[in-house]
């Protein structure tokens, strides 16, 4: 019996339904663009889900605060206008949300190949264009992203698909390399299989 069988029960409890569906569907899709896109969607998912154990950005409260007040006195017939855009100022963003979940998960990345990702992501959703290399490449970043947040996902909840199960705070940190192929360094990197 394989790994995956003796955890069945484990798996089908953990109530990742969703981005293992993607994952699955992503895995036989022919299209870059649609596996891309559903990778991308796993890390926003749990980035969101993630996103809840952020402590507040008091910093960014205080500087809507005074911003607010500055509305108030200087532009009074702005206000009501500010009060309703408020909530877009204090968002946290996909990359803070991203971050925070990596952290938590034991998952280093680089933040620029993830930035690049979103514009691409950005660009696909919205019909824009795109560079052929910069959406193969983000693929094979976020192929593997998408992966690591999974599986450490999986092992944040005792659900072990490889190895012995072990303290959360002893596994190592899994690192995604960079595929950016303005990255002399990474011009050739193959992916490894997580």
């Amino acid at each position: 019996m394989d790994p995956l069988h003796k955890q069945v029960a484990a798996l089908t409890s953990a109530k990742l339904l969703e981005p293992l569906v993607f994952l699955k569907d992503s895995l036989w899709h022919k299209d870059i663009r649609a596996r891309f896109l559903l990778q991308f969607w796993i890390i926003e998912y749990f980035a969101e889900r993630r996103a809840a154990d952020l402590p507040p950005d008091d910093d960014n409260r205080s500087f809507v605060a005074a911003l607010e007040a500055l509305t108030k006195e200087h532009l009074p017939q702005h206000l009501d206008r500010f009060k309703s855009k408020k909530g877009e100022l204090l968002r946290r963003t996909l990359a803070e949300k991203v971050a925070a979940c990596c952290e938590a998960l034991r998952i280093h990345y680089d933040d620029a190949d993830l930035k690049r990702a979103k514009k691409v992501r950005d660009n696909l959703s919205h019909g824009s264009a795109y560079m052929a290399q910069a959406l193969s490449e983000s693929e094979l970043c976020t192929r593997l992203l998408c992966r690591y947040v999974l599986r450490r996902e999986l092992e944040s909840r005792g659900i072990f698909l490889e190895g012995d199960a072990t303290a959360f705070n002893e596994l190592k940190v899994l690192t995604v390399p960079s595929f950016r192929s303005d990255r002399p360094d990474m011009a050739t990197a193959s992916v490894p299989i997580p």
